[in-house]
């Protein structure tokens, strides 16, 4: 069997085995193997033989194909459940779909007729599976929450690294439950007296692992950390969605501006990776109720990132129903919120186009390492990769540089605006003394 017939076999017998249930991490990670060309182009008639003698060894093969691939042409998310089927045993049902498929990929019919009788049937069913699958499992691969594994069972708490903190539980509108941490000095006047950052952490994990980075912005920085994972992620309930994530966020902020200290400093939202497209959301909806966005490698939007981290699926990117549209919402930003663009110039996964065309869309003038400064502010790290910004030189120094020399003016400035707006509608400007 030629490639080309192969791989048309392993999208049909993909969407055969997706049908069948839904899907568990094991069966994910075999399917996206199936659909990955490195197993079109690697050993997939080993793969297809081994499927009906031991289903879980297969799973393990597949895994395999696709980290190979991963560096090019897949996603963390591939990464993710290709990672997870590795080192797990597919249930009962998976195992026993996968056996049938194995066998069915051995039948003569299937090794010998398709490439030479059915093209026509073949090739007009590929595009079918492949829609399919991108409607099935794309909450899947967008919020891996179960990577790495025991990420649901275990998170971190701040004093572990001697961090005081308020262990939080919110309760969104909808009713999910989710854990937060607020990350601020026990004494109320000491936490008044710094801004609060509301922490929306990338994908995959959950708080517990953003800890390092939180310690840093409280301990050296100086500031108030509010994070949360999201529900699904970590200790929190419910299952990830981008209309769920939007009301995480929205509850977080309420929950600070209810808050008898948080609401009376300066709120500024951080979000890094799909992070970064829930805060410009949140800022978006919100822009009077926050002191400034900072956000750190992230995306226009989820259907114009799927052709660079899953080329094979770039036909099928409007089938996407997770958009985050980043493009369009910090468009509508208002100028006098500022906001901090932190780019890594090596990131492997996001584009950096990405992120400069973010910045110009929000109205930045001036893209370059040191460059963009003011209420649009960018800052580049030219050996940074997308999950290592926080590690490169003066990237802390560039989060207290925004805040202290663009941030803290621009409160003031709002400020002084609101305190004249009062005194124009009493008839005259703020200390003005009449003759």
């Amino acid at each position: 069997m030629d490639r080309l017939a192969r791989r048309a076999v392993a999208w049909l017998l993909a969407l055969v085995a997706m049908v069948a249930g839904q899907p568990s991490a094991a069966r994910l990670a075999a399917l996206l193997a199936l659909i990955t060309p490195a197993f079109a182009d690697a050993a997939p008639d080993t793969l297809l033989a081994t499927m009906a003698s031991d289903p879980a060894s297969a799973s393990s093969t597949a895994a395999a194909a696709v980290v190979a691939a991963a560096s090019t042409t897949a996603s963390n998310a591939v990464v993710t459940a290709a990672t997870a089927a590795a080192s797990a045993t597919p249930p009962p049902a998976a195992a026993g779909t996968l056996s049938w498929l194995g066998t069915l990929a051995n039948l003569p019919v299937i090794r010998h007729l398709i490439p030479r009788t059915a093209w026509g049937t073949v090739l007009a069913a590929v595009p079918v599976a492949l829609a399919a699958l991108v409607l099935s499992v794309q909450n899947q691969l967008i919020y891996p929450a179960d990577f790495p594994p025991g990420s649901r069972d275990h998170v971190d708490a701040p004093d572990k690294l001697g961090l005081p903190y308020e262990d939080v539980e919110l309760r969104t509108p909808d009713g999910v439950k989710l854990r937060a941490y607020f990350i601020k000095p026990m004494r109320d006047e000491a936490a008044a007296a710094r801004p609060t950052l509301l922490y929306l952490h990338a994908n995959a994990g959950n708080m517990g692992h953003r800890l390092p980075i939180a310690d840093i912005m409280h301990s050296t920085l100086g500031w108030n950390v509010f994070m949360l994972s999201y529900r699904g992620y970590g200790k929190s309930e419910g299952s990830p969605s981008e209309s769920g994530l939007r009301i995480d966020a929205q509850t977080a902020l309420d929950y600070l501006q209810s808050h008898p200290v948080a609401s009376t400093t300066p709120i500024l939202v951080f979000g890094q990776s799909i992070g970064g497209a829930v805060a410009i959301d949140l800022v978006a909806r919100n822009p009077h109720r926050v002191a400034a966005l900072l956000i750190e490698n992230t995306f226009l939007s989820i259907p114009k990132l799927i052709p660079s981290v899953i080329p094979v699926l770039r036909p099928l990117a409007f089938l996407c129903h997770q958009i985050w549209a980043s493009h369009r919402a910090i468009a509508t930003i208002p100028q006098n919120v500022p906001i901090l663009f932190l780019s890594s110039a090596r990131d492997e996964l996001i584009p950096p186009a990405h992120m400069r065309e973010l910045y110009v869309l929000a109205g930045g003038t001036q893209v370059g390492r040191e460059g963009g400064r003011g209420l649009r502010t960018w800052r580049e790290f030219a050996l940074g990769t997308h999950n290592d910004a926080p590690l490169q030189p003066r990237y802390f120094e560039s989060l207290n540089d925004f805040y202290t020399t663009v941030v803290v003016p621009a409160v003031a400035a709002k400020k002084h605006e609101a305190s004249w707006g009062e005194g124009k509608v009493l008839g005259s400007a703020p200390n003005e003394t009449k003759a």
